[in-house]
Protein backbone atom coordinates (compact mmCIF):
# COMPACT_ATOMS: atom_id res chain seq x y z
CA UNK A 1 0.00 0.00 0.00
CA UNK A 2 2.88 2.34 0.77
CA UNK A 3 4.37 1.88 -2.71
CA UNK A 4 1.06 2.66 -4.42
CA UNK A 5 0.54 5.74 -2.27
CA UNK A 6 4.02 6.96 -3.15
CA UNK A 7 3.45 6.60 -6.90
CA UNK A 8 0.07 8.35 -6.63
CA UNK A 9 1.66 11.21 -4.71
CA UNK A 10 4.48 11.52 -7.27
CA UNK A 11 1.90 11.93 -10.03
CA UNK A 12 -0.06 14.45 -7.95
CA UNK A 13 3.06 16.52 -7.36
CA UNK A 14 3.94 16.30 -11.06
CA UNK A 15 0.53 17.72 -11.99
CA UNK A 16 0.99 20.71 -9.67
CA UNK A 17 4.52 21.20 -11.00
CA UNK A 18 3.16 21.11 -14.54
CA UNK A 19 0.45 23.68 -13.83
CA UNK A 20 2.53 26.19 -11.86
CA UNK A 21 5.61 25.68 -14.05
CA UNK A 22 3.77 26.22 -17.32
CA UNK A 23 1.96 29.32 -16.06
CA UNK A 24 5.29 30.93 -15.18
CA UNK A 25 7.02 29.69 -18.30
CA UNK A 26 4.36 30.45 -20.89
CA UNK A 27 3.44 33.87 -19.48
CA UNK A 28 6.79 35.32 -20.46
CA UNK A 29 6.93 37.82 -23.30
CA UNK A 30 8.82 36.86 -26.41
CA UNK A 31 11.19 39.79 -26.49
CA UNK A 32 14.86 38.86 -26.59
CA UNK A 33 17.67 41.21 -25.70
CA UNK A 34 21.27 40.20 -26.03
CA UNK A 35 24.84 40.99 -26.93
CA UNK A 36 27.12 38.63 -28.78
CA UNK A 37 30.84 39.12 -28.23
CA UNK A 38 32.12 35.84 -29.53
CA UNK A 39 35.02 34.57 -31.57
CA UNK A 40 32.50 32.92 -33.88
CA UNK A 41 31.31 33.46 -37.42
CA UNK A 42 27.76 32.07 -36.94
CA UNK A 43 25.49 32.16 -33.87
CA UNK A 44 21.92 31.05 -33.09
CA UNK A 45 19.79 33.74 -31.37
CA UNK A 46 16.18 32.60 -30.88
CA UNK A 47 13.27 30.58 -32.22
CA UNK A 48 9.52 31.21 -32.53
CA UNK A 49 6.52 29.56 -34.20
CA UNK A 50 4.88 32.25 -36.35
CA UNK A 51 1.36 32.09 -37.74
CA UNK A 52 1.10 32.55 -41.49
CA UNK A 53 0.33 36.20 -42.36
CA UNK A 54 -0.19 37.17 -38.70
CA UNK A 55 3.33 36.50 -37.46
CA UNK A 56 5.49 39.61 -37.10
CA UNK A 57 9.10 40.11 -36.07
CA UNK A 58 10.47 43.47 -34.96
CA UNK A 59 14.25 43.63 -34.82
CA UNK A 60 17.00 46.06 -33.83
CA UNK A 61 20.73 45.50 -34.32
CA UNK A 62 23.72 47.65 -33.45
CA UNK A 63 27.41 46.88 -33.85
CA UNK A 64 30.78 48.63 -34.43
CA UNK A 65 31.49 49.35 -38.09
CA UNK A 66 34.77 47.38 -37.83
CA UNK A 67 32.74 44.15 -37.68
CA UNK A 68 30.74 44.63 -40.85
CA UNK A 69 29.23 42.98 -42.70
CA UNK A 70 27.12 41.01 -40.22
CA UNK A 71 24.12 39.20 -41.68
CA UNK A 72 20.79 38.31 -40.11
CA UNK A 73 19.63 34.81 -41.09
CA UNK A 74 16.15 33.29 -40.98
CA UNK A 75 15.75 29.49 -41.21
CA UNK A 76 12.45 27.63 -41.13
CA UNK A 77 11.56 24.13 -39.96
CA UNK A 78 11.88 22.19 -43.23
CA UNK A 79 14.28 19.19 -43.10
CA UNK A 80 16.65 20.84 -45.60
CA UNK A 81 16.75 24.08 -43.60
CA UNK A 82 17.37 24.30 -39.85
CA UNK A 83 17.93 20.62 -39.12
CA UNK A 84 20.47 20.41 -41.91
CA UNK A 85 22.74 23.09 -40.41
CA UNK A 86 22.34 23.28 -36.61
CA UNK A 87 24.79 21.14 -34.71
CA UNK A 88 26.15 19.58 -37.91
CA UNK A 89 29.69 21.00 -37.94
CA UNK A 90 29.15 22.74 -41.28
CA UNK A 91 31.10 25.89 -42.02
CA UNK A 92 29.52 29.33 -41.89
CA UNK A 93 29.42 29.52 -45.69
CA UNK A 94 27.76 26.10 -45.94
CA UNK A 95 25.15 27.10 -43.37
CA UNK A 96 24.26 30.17 -45.43
CA UNK A 97 24.27 28.37 -48.78
CA UNK A 98 20.85 26.77 -48.19
CA UNK A 99 19.12 30.13 -47.64
CA UNK A 100 17.44 32.12 -50.40
CA UNK A 101 18.10 35.89 -50.35
CA UNK A 102 15.12 36.43 -52.69
CA UNK A 103 12.88 35.10 -49.88
CA UNK A 104 14.43 37.57 -47.41
CA UNK A 105 16.18 34.79 -45.51
CA UNK A 106 19.49 36.68 -45.60
CA UNK A 107 19.50 40.32 -44.49
CA UNK A 108 22.81 42.16 -44.81
CA UNK A 109 23.09 44.60 -41.91
CA UNK A 110 25.06 47.50 -43.41
CA UNK A 111 24.38 51.14 -44.28
CA UNK A 112 24.23 50.14 -47.96
CA UNK A 113 20.65 48.97 -47.32
CA UNK A 114 18.84 51.94 -45.72
CA UNK A 115 15.33 50.85 -46.78
CA UNK A 116 15.46 47.12 -46.16
CA UNK A 117 16.53 45.95 -43.64
CA UNK A 118 16.66 49.63 -42.60
CA UNK A 119 20.29 50.30 -41.64
CA UNK A 120 22.29 53.49 -41.23
CA UNK A 121 25.60 54.60 -39.79
CA UNK A 122 25.94 56.75 -36.69
CA UNK A 123 28.70 57.98 -34.38
CA UNK A 124 28.46 57.07 -30.69
CA UNK A 125 31.19 58.37 -28.33
CA UNK A 126 33.46 58.96 -31.29
CA UNK A 127 33.00 55.45 -32.72
CA UNK A 128 31.13 54.59 -35.90
CA UNK A 129 28.34 52.09 -35.47
CA UNK A 130 25.82 50.35 -37.73
CA UNK A 131 22.16 50.58 -36.62
CA UNK A 132 19.36 48.52 -38.17
CA UNK A 133 15.67 48.74 -37.18
CA UNK A 134 12.72 47.22 -39.04
CA UNK A 135 10.05 44.55 -38.96
CA UNK A 136 8.90 41.71 -41.19
CA UNK A 137 5.79 39.55 -41.57
CA UNK A 138 5.95 35.81 -42.16
CA UNK A 139 3.88 34.24 -44.94
CA UNK A 140 3.73 30.50 -45.49
CA UNK A 141 1.24 27.69 -46.11
CA UNK A 142 0.99 26.93 -42.38
CA UNK A 143 2.32 27.95 -38.98
CA UNK A 144 6.10 27.45 -39.02
CA UNK A 145 8.98 27.43 -36.61
CA UNK A 146 11.53 30.10 -37.57
CA UNK A 147 15.07 30.00 -36.19
CA UNK A 148 17.01 33.28 -36.10
CA UNK A 149 20.78 33.55 -36.34
CA UNK A 150 23.54 36.03 -37.23
CA UNK A 151 26.72 35.41 -39.19
CA UNK A 152 29.98 37.02 -40.27
CA UNK A 153 31.49 34.45 -42.58
CA UNK A 154 33.99 36.69 -44.38
CA UNK A 155 36.48 38.11 -41.87
CA UNK A 156 39.45 38.42 -44.21
CA UNK A 157 41.22 41.77 -44.18
CA UNK A 158 39.62 42.79 -40.87
CA UNK A 159 41.48 43.47 -37.64
CA UNK A 160 38.45 42.22 -35.68
CA UNK A 161 37.50 38.57 -35.35
CA UNK A 162 34.16 37.10 -34.37
CA UNK A 163 31.08 39.25 -33.76
CA UNK A 164 30.25 42.12 -31.43
CA UNK A 165 26.56 42.88 -31.88
CA UNK A 166 23.72 44.07 -29.65
CA UNK A 167 20.21 43.03 -30.62
CA UNK A 168 16.53 43.20 -29.68
CA UNK A 169 13.99 40.76 -31.15
CA UNK A 170 10.27 41.17 -30.51
CA UNK A 171 8.15 38.28 -31.84
CA UNK A 172 4.36 38.46 -32.12
CA UNK A 173 1.45 36.47 -33.56
CA UNK A 174 -1.13 39.27 -33.50
CA UNK A 175 -1.25 42.99 -34.22
CA UNK A 176 -3.51 43.56 -31.23
CA UNK A 177 -1.71 43.86 -27.85
CA UNK A 178 -5.06 43.15 -26.21
CA UNK A 179 -5.14 39.65 -27.69
CA UNK A 180 -3.47 38.18 -24.62
CA UNK A 181 -3.81 34.56 -25.82
CA UNK A 182 -1.88 35.11 -29.06
CA UNK A 183 -0.06 38.46 -29.08
CA UNK A 184 3.34 37.38 -27.74
CA UNK A 185 2.82 33.62 -27.64
CA UNK A 186 4.49 31.23 -30.04
CA UNK A 187 1.84 29.33 -32.06
CA UNK A 188 2.73 26.06 -30.29
CA UNK A 189 1.91 27.72 -26.94
CA UNK A 190 -1.59 28.97 -27.78
CA UNK A 191 -4.21 28.26 -25.09
CA UNK A 192 -1.76 26.52 -22.75
CA UNK A 193 -2.19 29.33 -20.21
CA UNK A 194 -6.03 29.13 -20.00
CA UNK A 195 -5.81 25.31 -19.93
CA UNK A 196 -3.39 25.45 -17.01
CA UNK A 197 -5.47 28.07 -15.19
CA UNK A 198 -8.63 25.96 -15.62
CA UNK A 199 -6.95 22.87 -14.20
CA UNK A 200 -5.44 24.97 -11.42
CA UNK A 201 -8.93 26.10 -10.33
CA UNK A 202 -10.15 22.49 -10.38
CA UNK A 203 -7.17 21.36 -8.32
CA UNK A 204 -7.74 24.12 -5.78
CA UNK A 205 -11.25 22.76 -5.21
CA UNK A 206 -9.93 19.20 -5.02
CA UNK A 207 -7.26 20.31 -2.55
CA UNK A 208 -9.89 21.99 -0.36
CA UNK A 209 -12.03 18.84 -0.36
CA UNK A 210 -8.98 16.68 0.30
CA UNK A 211 -7.94 18.88 3.21
CA UNK A 212 -11.41 18.61 4.71
CA UNK A 213 -11.55 14.82 4.30
CA UNK A 214 -7.97 13.89 5.21
CA UNK A 215 -5.72 15.77 7.65
CA UNK A 216 -3.13 13.18 8.65
CA UNK A 217 -1.24 12.55 5.43
CA UNK A 218 0.62 15.81 4.88
CA UNK A 219 3.83 14.80 6.62
CA UNK A 220 4.14 11.80 4.33
CA UNK A 221 3.32 13.93 1.29
CA UNK A 222 6.01 16.46 2.22
CA UNK A 223 8.59 13.67 2.28
CA UNK A 224 7.44 12.44 -1.13
CA UNK A 225 7.53 15.99 -2.55
CA UNK A 226 11.08 16.40 -1.32
CA UNK A 227 12.06 13.01 -2.80
CA UNK A 228 10.56 13.97 -6.15
CA UNK A 229 12.38 17.29 -6.09
CA UNK A 230 15.68 15.47 -5.57
CA UNK A 231 14.91 13.10 -8.45
CA UNK A 232 14.06 15.95 -10.82
CA UNK A 233 17.08 18.00 -9.75
CA UNK A 234 19.23 14.95 -10.39
CA UNK A 235 17.89 14.88 -13.96
CA UNK A 236 18.66 18.60 -14.37
CA UNK A 237 15.04 19.79 -14.53
CA UNK A 238 14.89 23.63 -14.31
CA UNK A 239 18.65 23.67 -13.54
CA UNK A 240 20.46 22.80 -16.74
CA UNK A 241 19.53 24.98 -19.68
CA UNK A 242 18.03 23.18 -22.66
CA UNK A 243 19.29 24.09 -26.09
CA UNK A 244 16.30 25.92 -27.67
CA UNK A 245 17.75 25.20 -31.10
CA UNK A 246 17.13 21.48 -30.55
CA UNK A 247 14.52 21.16 -27.78
CA UNK A 248 11.08 22.50 -28.72
CA UNK A 249 9.38 21.34 -25.49
CA UNK A 250 10.17 19.49 -22.26
CA UNK A 251 9.55 15.94 -23.50
CA UNK A 252 12.25 16.27 -26.15
CA UNK A 253 14.89 16.64 -23.43
CA UNK A 254 16.64 14.29 -20.94
CA UNK A 255 14.59 15.74 -18.06
CA UNK A 256 11.40 14.94 -20.00
CA UNK A 257 12.58 11.38 -20.59
CA UNK A 258 13.25 11.19 -16.85
CA UNK A 259 9.66 12.21 -16.04
CA UNK A 260 8.32 9.52 -18.38
CA UNK A 261 10.66 6.95 -16.81
CA UNK A 262 9.50 7.88 -13.28
CA UNK A 263 5.88 7.40 -14.33
CA UNK A 264 6.54 3.95 -15.85
CA UNK A 265 8.64 2.87 -12.86
CA UNK A 266 5.69 3.83 -10.64
CA UNK A 267 3.45 1.65 -12.83
CA UNK A 268 5.83 -1.30 -12.40
CA UNK A 269 5.84 -0.73 -8.65
CA UNK A 270 2.05 -0.44 -8.68
CA UNK A 271 1.77 -3.68 -10.70
CA UNK A 272 4.08 -5.48 -8.29
CA UNK A 273 1.96 -4.38 -5.32
CA UNK A 274 -1.37 -5.38 -6.90
CA UNK A 275 -0.10 -8.78 -8.11
CA UNK A 276 1.18 -9.80 -4.69
CA UNK A 277 -1.89 -8.42 -2.92
CA UNK A 278 -4.16 -10.54 -5.15
CA UNK A 279 -1.87 -13.53 -4.69
CA UNK A 280 -2.36 -13.37 -0.93
CA UNK A 281 -5.95 -12.06 -0.91
CA UNK A 282 -7.84 -13.56 -3.85
CA UNK A 283 -11.18 -12.51 -2.41
CA UNK A 284 -10.26 -8.87 -3.07
CA UNK A 285 -10.22 -9.35 -6.84
CA UNK A 286 -13.63 -7.75 -7.29
CA UNK A 287 -12.08 -4.46 -6.27
CA UNK A 288 -8.54 -4.82 -7.57
CA UNK A 289 -9.21 -5.96 -11.15
CA UNK A 290 -11.09 -2.79 -12.27
CA UNK A 291 -8.82 -0.70 -10.02
CA UNK A 292 -5.69 -2.09 -11.71
CA UNK A 293 -7.12 -1.77 -15.25
CA UNK A 294 -8.12 1.87 -14.74
CA UNK A 295 -4.83 2.96 -13.25
CA UNK A 296 -2.76 1.02 -15.77
CA UNK A 297 -4.50 3.08 -18.46
CA UNK A 298 -3.87 6.17 -16.32
CA UNK A 299 -0.13 5.48 -15.96
CA UNK A 300 0.34 4.72 -19.67
CA UNK A 301 -1.93 7.39 -21.18
CA UNK A 302 0.61 10.20 -20.75
CA UNK A 303 3.61 8.38 -22.27
CA UNK A 304 1.45 7.11 -25.16
CA UNK A 305 0.20 10.63 -25.97
CA UNK A 306 3.76 11.95 -25.77
CA UNK A 307 4.94 9.17 -28.13
CA UNK A 308 2.13 9.94 -30.60
CA UNK A 309 2.96 13.65 -30.41
CA UNK A 310 6.60 12.95 -31.28
CA UNK A 311 5.82 11.03 -34.46
CA UNK A 312 2.30 11.90 -35.61
CA UNK A 313 1.65 15.54 -34.67
CA UNK A 314 2.88 18.72 -36.30
CA UNK A 315 5.68 20.46 -34.43
CA UNK A 316 3.66 23.51 -33.46
CA UNK A 317 0.75 21.47 -32.00
CA UNK A 318 2.73 19.11 -29.74
CA UNK A 319 3.18 21.14 -26.57
CA UNK A 320 -0.36 22.50 -26.30
CA UNK A 321 -1.86 19.05 -27.04
CA UNK A 322 0.35 17.21 -24.56
CA UNK A 323 -0.26 19.81 -21.82
CA UNK A 324 -4.04 19.58 -22.21
CA UNK A 325 -4.22 15.78 -22.41
CA UNK A 326 -1.68 15.29 -19.61
CA UNK A 327 -3.57 17.54 -17.20
CA UNK A 328 -6.89 15.89 -18.12
CA UNK A 329 -5.53 12.37 -17.59
CA UNK A 330 -4.00 13.26 -14.22
CA UNK A 331 -7.25 14.93 -13.14
CA UNK A 332 -9.28 11.82 -14.11
CA UNK A 333 -7.00 9.66 -11.96
CA UNK A 334 -7.34 11.91 -8.95
CA UNK A 335 -11.11 12.33 -9.28
CA UNK A 336 -11.56 8.56 -9.65
CA UNK A 337 -9.48 7.98 -6.54
CA UNK A 338 -11.38 10.57 -4.49
CA UNK A 339 -14.79 9.31 -5.66
CA UNK A 340 -13.83 5.75 -4.76
CA UNK A 341 -12.82 6.83 -1.27
CA UNK A 342 -15.83 9.10 -0.78
CA UNK A 343 -18.47 6.69 -2.13
CA UNK A 344 -17.18 3.19 -1.45
CA UNK A 345 -16.04 3.71 2.12
CA UNK A 346 -18.84 5.79 3.59
CA UNK A 347 -21.02 3.81 6.03
CA UNK A 348 -24.25 4.39 4.11
CA UNK A 349 -22.85 2.77 0.95
CA UNK A 350 -22.42 -0.91 0.26
CA UNK A 351 -18.69 -1.54 0.34
CA UNK A 352 -18.50 -5.09 -0.91
CA UNK A 353 -15.97 -4.03 -3.53
CA UNK A 354 -13.64 -2.13 -1.29
CA UNK A 355 -10.74 -4.11 0.22
CA UNK A 356 -11.08 -3.05 3.84
CA UNK A 357 -11.34 -5.80 6.41
CA UNK A 358 -13.63 -3.86 8.76
CA UNK A 359 -17.36 -3.99 8.32
CA UNK A 360 -19.22 -0.74 7.86
CA UNK A 361 -21.01 -1.34 11.17
CA UNK A 362 -17.65 -1.43 13.00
Amino acid sequence: MESKTKCFSLSLVHSFKSIFGNIGEESRKHTYYGKEVEAKDWEFLARFCFLSNDGTLEFEFEYPVEYKPIKFLLYFDAPDQWNSVYGTGKTCTEKMAILKPENNQILTLTELYPTWPGCDKSIVNGHERINCTNKTTFRSSRARWWFLAVSRCDQTGSSKTGMNITYRLHMMNSDDPGDILKYEFSADEFYILPIDISFLIVYIWISILTFICATRVFRGISTLVFSLMLLLMGKGFSITSFDPGKVLYIYESPAGYGLIAIRLICWLWFTYGVVFTLKNHKNKGRFYYPFYIFYTIWFWAGPIVIFIAMYAMALWTREQTVVGVENFVILCGHVFFLVNNAVLTRPSAANENFPYHLRTTQ
